[in-house]
């Protein structure tokens, strides 16, 4: 009786050490879209070594990109922006004529991850309370 309660100890821990490991496995190629406004705008999402990220966001010919790094504890991510673009925008000061303007940095975010699977996350925007789903394609 003893030795199967044992078994069974070790049995669940050797099945738990690998989701643990997959939950925390960032790296990668990963894709998701949201509906916006009925727009659909998808995102591309690399995470790679040094806790370091890009993403591409597009909405038909519209494109955003951002690049950073990120930190992760108790489930729950922060990204931080370091390089971004489009970094300017031309604004019409009357119907013939404008100026270029500096964007704002996009504000990279804090979000609650859940991995239902080593390859679906979904973020939970803790600021705003969006949520996304994120697949791995690689």
């Amino acid at each position: 009786m003893i030795f199967t309660r044992l078994r069974m100890v070790g049995l669940s821990l050797l099945l738990a050490a690998p989701i643990a490991l997959a939950q925390n496995n960032f790296d990668g190629t990963w894709k998701a879209y949201v509906i916006v406004g009925g727009q659909r705008i998808t995102f591309n999402l690399v995470m790679g070594p040094g806790q370091r990220y890009s993403e591409i966001a597009r909405s038909g010919t519209l494109m955003t990109r951002q690049a950073g790094t990120y930190v992760f504890s108790n489930g729950v991510l922060i990204r931080t922006v370091t390089d971004f673009d489009p970094k300017q925008r031309y604004v019409l000061d009357n119907g013939y004529s404008g100026h270029w303007e500096r964007n704002a940095p996009p504000p990279g975010g804090s979000y609650r991850v859940n991995f239902t699977s080593s390859s679906t996350m979904v973020w939970q925007d803790i600021n705003f309370g969006g949520t996304i789903t994120f697949r791995r394609s690689r």
